[in-house]
């Protein structure tokens, strides 16, 4: 019998957590807005699923590329306490 939970491994999971996640979150409010305000656009998306779809998954993935690259992660060589530090004397200063 196969290990159907052999798919669910780091592989599948990391990149869906990273990258699309993240950047599906970041575009999804403005694409939302777009829609509401230009009523062409939504003429446009209604009339053509897949190509946007496509699109889509296009631009979330560069979101999350792009905020991969900006948002420093868990496993940076800073700590918690060296940006505490600094919020403390950036706040004595005033």
């Amino acid at each position: 019998m196969p290990n159907f939970f052999s798919t669910f491994t780091s592989e599948v999971f990391k990149p869906l957590v990273t990258l699309l996640i993240p950047g599906a979150i970041a575009i999804s409010t403005w694409f939302v807005g777009l829609l509401w305000h230009f009523h062409d656009l939504r003429t446009l998306v209604v009339n053509n699923h897949a190509e946007v779809g496509v699109v889509l998954v296009l631009a979330m993935t560069f979101a999350g590329l792009v905020l991969e690259d900006r948002v420093p992660s868990g496993n940076s060589s800073h700590s918690d306490t060296d940006g505490a530090v600094c919020v403390v004397a950036a706040r004595s200063r005033f």
